[in-house]
């Protein structure tokens, strides 16, 4: 009776442990409600931003096009995703690594249904020509656009675009660069800086905010709120984007820099490297698309590639079972959680009868050029371990019952 009884909660406990592993699997294959793709238009010595927002699993919003130099890269990143129609551009302000890459998409059959676009006024414009814009590209996409009877729409700070599932995108603050609280500005100035919010989870787009802007928006913080959970970095993460002061204010757990593996490695970047110490930061030159994916109470970070970062200023991350890095997850469920430089997953596994079983953790991947070493938080009556085996990985439990110890395995192909 009693070796029955025995047998029965092995196997109540190896079918709940493997239905776990299964909703974690099924977790991680599909697509939430908000998927954010910070496209890699830096290459070389160019940088751009290109944001491409896909909400509910079938809304599409770009935020900026790159630079025309890039132009390709954009257009291949939205063939490979199967997006054809943009329900949205918006362009943040009027430098050309931003506006870009909107004639490319007109000329290559993308479906545009509306632009978002505050074209600066001529005279900065004529300031910053031909290095940063010019008048003339401007007004060829303007005139590009009405003649494919597509709306171009100014935005306020009164912007907002509102979805089903708890998403919205607002405009926080926009300017002409001329009537502004701070006096005349530069273009980078004219940014939309913008939040994007999905119940729980906000994401700051901050254009090319400069120091004298950043300062006014960063002393209106109790007013209008820029805290965020994840923070698009201003300018490229070159000087002179605003100060330090502005990014305690955000308070990001994560930072996303639009740069170039050259300007990243530059000095013009080097306070935002050491800012990096202390937000896990993801840069398109060194990691190539870098995708965020929220459900509204959590989010977890992947990219398309590594590249070597400088060790003072930001380790190698973990590369779990050969799969793409992830930086954090947290929410309820089977999940994984980031913690230092090891990925631990936490396996609620409840009774039938009595309650609920002590949480169990499972470590770890080791990245690769650690010493291989594998940390297990032990939580009984289960243990779970996930090892490197070659270039897979095996997950193990392992309980304690009278009968002594028990183990089953399993290779993650």
């Amino acid at each position: 009776m009693r070796s029955a009884f025995k047998t029965r909660w092995y196997l109540f406990v190896g079918l709940a442990l493997l239905a776990a592993i299964a909703g974690f699997g099924y977790y991680w294959l599909q697509d939430p409600d908000l998927v954010w793709t910070a496209i890699n238009v830096n290459t070389g010595q160019q940088q751009g931003d290109a944001h491409l927002l896909k909400i509910n699993h079938s809304v599409h919003i770009l935020i900026d096009t790159g630079h025309p130099d890039c132009a390709d890269s954009l257009l291949q990143f939205l063939k490979e995703q199967g997006v054809s129609r943009l329900n949205a551009v918006i362009i943040t302000h009027s430098h050309r690594d931003h506006y870009g890459g909107l004639m490319a998409l007109l000329n290559n059959q993308i479906t545009i249904d509306s632009v978002y676009f505050n074209p600066a006024p001529p005279y900065l414009v004529k300031k910053e020509t031909p290095w940063g814009c010019s008048q003339e590209e401007i007004e060829t996409i303007l005139y590009a656009l009405v003649d494919r009877d597509i709306p171009v729409i100014p935005m306020t700070s009164n912007t907002q675009w509102v979805f089903d599932n708890g998403t919205s995108l607002k405009v926080l603050y926009i300017y002409d660069g001329l009537r502004t609280p701070i006096g005349p500005t530069d273009i980078n100035d004219t940014s939309a800086i913008m939040m994007l919010t999905h119940q729980k989870i906000r994401i700051l787009f901050a254009g090319d905010l400069n120091q004298p802007l950043g300062r006014y928006i960063t002393q209106r913080r109790d007013i209008t709120s820029i805290k965020a959970d994840i923070l698009k970095v201003p300018h490229h993460g070159a000087e002179v984007l605003a100060d330090n002061a502005f990014f305690e204010a955000v308070q990001p757990q994560a930072m996303v820099v639009p740069a170039s593996k050259s300007l990243w490695l530059s000095e013009r970047c080097q306070r935002l490297r050491n800012l990096a110490a202390q937000y896990p930061t993801r840069v398109n030159g060194l990691d190539g698309h870098i995708v965020i994916k929220s459900d509204g109470y959590s989010f977890r970070m992947e990219t398309q590639w590594h590249g070597n970062r400088p060790p003072e200023h930001q380790p190698p991350g973990p590369a779990p079972c050969g799969s793409s890095q992830i930086m954090r997850l947290a929410g309820a469920g089977p999940r994984p959680v980031w913690t230092g430089m090891n990925l631990h997953l936490v396996i609620p596994i409840r009774q039938s009868n009595d309650g609920t079983l002590p949480t169990v953790f499972a470590g770890v991947c080791p990245y690769p050029g650690s010493d291989g070493g594998n940390d297990v938080f032990s939580s009984m009556p289960l243990d779970l371990r996930l090892s490197r085996l070659g270039h897979r990985c095996m997950l193990a439990a392992h309980w304690i019952s009278g009968s002594g110890q028990n183990a089953i395995r399993w290779v993650l192909r």
